[in-house]
């Protein structure tokens, strides 16, 4: 677990990485969804699940929430009419929340490259140099985005622009603290470059006879972490804020639940996210992304904490809302932390 001190939720957080999604060509058994239906980048064009996966989608299958339960839209508060509209969307920009089997596939992703990214003995290809390349490149990336990235933010949430350029720069030096921080090891005590933590309590030599035995303490990644974002803090802490930061740093393959307020934001992001995870050759289980809204954004939380892959909860938001989560964490068979910043109290 790592944690930065002013925000719990660093502790741990599981990177998010939207699910492998094959074509559809069913949809509540009486509508007919082709199979050339388009999806944004990061929904559904990453590697298709090897043929050993034993997590593998069927090609053709039923979804049990009806379409209008999945379609969902964002209402900007400067006009108080829905975003995105143009000439091409006169009604504005509709959006679509994935059913329960999508958001399973995502923590069996999820779950899965954590399998890639270390072994039983924390070794792998998901070095602490590797993390703090992922990271700087993210940082990068975010603010390549650019103005048209600040001024769909700006219609989705109403904040200043100049508020959210201040913003999306802190967004990218946490990433590239997180990175300096994963490449260094964070060690403790005691040699430089080590993959985690370590804090030793030796057995003091001048006494004799040995008073008690050397110890050591290693911080270890939980496994993947499901991050819910915050409304006011649509860069610093949503889609790749600082609980995204802090658990990639860690370790943890992270699946983010868009929040319904700002999903344009959030699709430009993981856009980006998983694209610079594709660049770099990496699992693309690291990062999910869930646009939640509509009715469905409830269950989609509730299905993210219950499913035994996800490992810890990253939250920021109302006190109402993280207890709801601290209650349902800790009512699993295996209860898991939940790091959480509530009514902007740690």
């Amino acid at each position: 677990q790592w944690h930065r001190g002013s925000h719990p939720a660093a502790a741990c957080c599981v990177l998010l990485h939207l699910p492998e999604i094959r074509p559809r060509t069913e949809i509540d058994s009486d509508v007919v969804c082709p199979a050339s239906e388009p999806y944004p980048q990061w929904y559904g064009t990453h590697q298709p699940y090897p043929l050993s996966s034993p997590h593998k989608v069927p090609l053709t299958r039923v979804i049990t929430s009806t379409m209008s339960q999945l379609l969902f839209k964002a209402i900007s508060p400067l006009t108080g009419q829905p975003t995105g509209i143009s000439q091409l969307d006169p009604k504005g920009r509709t959006y679509r929340a994935p059913p329960e089997d999508e958001v399973i596939s995502a923590c069996l992703l999820a779950s899965e490259a954590f399998n890639w990214a270390f072994d039983i003995h924390h070794q792998g290809p998901f070095s602490g140099e590797v993390r703090c390349k992922l990271l700087h490149a993210l940082a990068k990336g975010l603010v390549d985005l650019g103005d048209r990235l600040l001024e769909v933010t700006h219609h989705e949430t109403g904040l200043a622009l100049p508020r959210l350029a201040g913003e999306r720069d802190r967004a990218a030096l946490q990433l590239r603290m997180y990175g300096d921080a994963a490449q260094s090891g964070m060690v403790l005590d005691g040699g430089g470059g080590g993959i985690f933590g370590v804090m030793r309590d030796p057995q003091p030599s001048a006494i004799s006879p040995a008073t008690k035995p050397n110890f050591e303490h290693i911080l270890i990644p939980l496994g993947p972490v499901a991050v819910f974002g915050a409304s006011n803090f649509p860069f610093a802490y949503s889609v790749l804020g600082g609980d995204t930061a802090s658990a990639l740093a860690a370790g943890c393959p992270v699946i983010v639940k868009g929040h319904p307020l700002h999903p344009g934001t959030g699709e430009m992001i993981a856009d980006m996210v998983a694209g610079t995870i594709r660049n770099l050759g990496l699992h693309h289980g690291l990062f999910s992304y869930l646009p939640s809204g509509g009715e469905r954004e409830l269950a989609i939380g509730a299905e993210l904490l219950s499913h035994p892959s996800i490992a810890a909860v990253g939250f920021t938001g109302s006190f109402k809302a993280g207890m709801a989560l601290h209650s349902m964490a800790n009512q699993r068979t295996i209860p898991i932390p939940v790091f959480a910043e509530m009514g902007s109290v740690n």
